[in-house]
């Protein structure tokens, strides 16, 4: 967990008991510096189909990122039931497992 910057006043710590509703507070008051340390919260958890369509929902790019490699080589946990209301973000799972198996001369 990181902990929170002293100057500001907080001494919170973000961790997985509190990261998703900070995430949802940052960006909704666009408190930018606490939604990048939520996002470096999220770069330690595990990629997952939710948390795809979370870094997708707030502007988290690395987590994008990162949650659609691990969906498309297998890394993660392959249930993309999470993102049947998303299509775009179901679209770039599909082309880069397409580039995935393209890469494994599987296609």
């Amino acid at each position: 967990p990181i902990t929170g910057n002293k100057h500001a006043g907080r001494t919170m710590r973000i961790g997985v008991n509190n990261v998703d509703g900070i995430l949802a507070f940052s960006d909704y008051y666009q408190v930018d510096l606490l939604k990048e340390e939520c996002n470096l919260v999220l770069l330690g958890f595990p990629p997952s189909a939710d948390r795809l369509v979370q870094a997708h929902m707030h502007g988290l790019s690395d987590q994008y990122e990162r949650c659609v490699k691990a969906l498309a080589s297998g890394v993660a946990k392959p249930d993309l039931s999470a993102l049947t209301d998303h299509p775009s973000v179901l679209l770039d799972v599909e082309e880069a497992t397409e580039v995935v198996l393209l890469n494994a001369g599987v296609k």
